[in-house]
């Protein structure tokens, strides 16, 4: 839970500030996305278990 929000947080304070990150631009678009869906990925697994 802590990691997913964080992940937001970052996205917004980014989209914020205006953050330029020159090469570094796939981290944003595409391995953060990819974080997000296996976060909701887990979740999803974690709230079938329990049941």
């Amino acid at each position: 839970m802590v990691g997913t929000l964080d992940l937001i947080n970052a996205l917004l304070q980014g989209n914020r500030l205006g953050v330029q990150v020159g090469a570094a631009y796939f981290i944003p678009t595409i391995v953060v996305p990819a974080l997000l869906v296996t976060h909701a990925m887990i979740f999803a697994m974690l709230i079938r278990h329990r049941r």
